[in-house]
């Protein structure tokens, strides 16, 4: 594999490191919310946190779909 091509893999990675560790932040908080009762949510707080969470699930998708187009399999 080629320097160019390593150094895209490279970003793609860190790129799903960084959208896979905000998505377990915001599971983690809607859980804490869920876990502490319904007091202590705002009614916007569940459906914001969700919708944050698909864009970001959304956003890693297209991420894979586009470094499995770029990858170069040696065999």
């Amino acid at each position: 594999m080629n320097i160019k091509k390593q150094q895209k893999m490279d970003m793609y990675i860190q790129k799903i490191s960084w959208y896979t560790t905000y998505i377990d932040c915001f599971t983690r908080i809607i859980n804490s919310f869920i876990e502490n009762g319904e007091e202590n949510i705002e009614p916007c707080d569940i459906p914001n946190l969700m919708e944050f969470n698909t864009k970001l699930t959304n956003r890693l998708y297209k991420i894979v779909l586009k470094m499995k187009a770029d990858w170069e399999f040696d065999m």
